[in-house]
């Protein structure tokens, strides 16, 4: 991936709008650590308050709601987006995700239960942040790997 930011907005049935958004947090040696946050409102300026962090009541009143009223099929929405989000990454890059809702105890209960033994990605858990970090593998070339077979 190029851009430092990238954005995914989809219509919730009941009129609400999810926003994902992808941000790159760090670069070293040519790896890049990217972070993954979530949000669901029903208007755009209430999501565009929260991304660009603005200390308004919009903004505030978001960050008191976990998944507005749809509830798993969001979390299930958000999750398809990380699936996706992990596929475009280069190998040596990682995926962190903080639960940073209201309730962020039980946000992280949730994600735990299903990051860690429902998906095929290796998610490892960072209980001191509250959050889930991956790293996609840096790819392995098939001669190196015979040799290592052969040799050892």
């Amino acid at each position: 991936m190029k851009k430092n930011t990238k954005v995914f907005t989809e219509y919730l049935p009941d009129g609400q709008i999810l926003k994902v958004r992808l941000m790159m947090k760090y670069i070293v040696n040519g790896s890049r650590l990217w972070n993954i946050s979530s949000a669901v409102s029903k208007s755009h300026r209430q999501l565009n308050d929260w991304e660009k962090k603005r200390k308004n009541k919009r903004s505030t009143r978001l960050s008191k709601k976990m998944t507005g009223t749809l509830g798993p099929s969001v979390f299930a929405r958000i999750i398809r987006i990380t699936r996706k989000l992990y596929d475009e990454l280069k190998p040596g890059d990682a995926l962190t995700f903080r639960c940073e809702s209201c309730v962020p105890d039980k946000q992280y209960r949730v994600y735990s239960k299903w990051l860690l033994h429902r998906e095929k990605i290796p998610w490892e858990r960072l209980p001191e942040v509250r959050g889930f970090f991956v790293r996609k593998p840096k790819q392995k070339t098939f001669f190196k790997d015979l040799y290592k077979e052969i040799c050892t």
